[in-house]
């Protein structure tokens, strides 16, 4: 069985679009989902096995971009997706 480890993070909400695209460049290491666009709160899922290079990969996006990881209960519940 496969699992996924899921990290919520809040971006400014003009830079969630450059987030996708430095993600792009380090192809599977994992999928960045949007949940709230105005917010900017977006969800990081990293397939099993590859949490330590998602970590290396978050740290050098947090060079380009300020990231701040949420824990699950303060990311706004509803439409948007959780």
């Amino acid at each position: 069985m496969h699992g996924v480890v899921v990290k919520y993070f809040f971006v400014k909400p003009e830079e969630i679009a450059y987030f996708q695209f430095l993600l792009e460049g380090y192809e599977g290491t994992g999928t960045l989902t949007t949940l709230d666009p105005e917010k900017g709160v977006v969800r990081f899922s990293i397939p099993d096995g590859l949490l330590a290079d998602a970590e290396e990969v978050l740290h050098l996006v947090g060079q380009e971009i300020a990231l701040k990881e949420v824990p699950i209960d303060f990311v706004p519940h509803g439409r948007k997706g959780i």
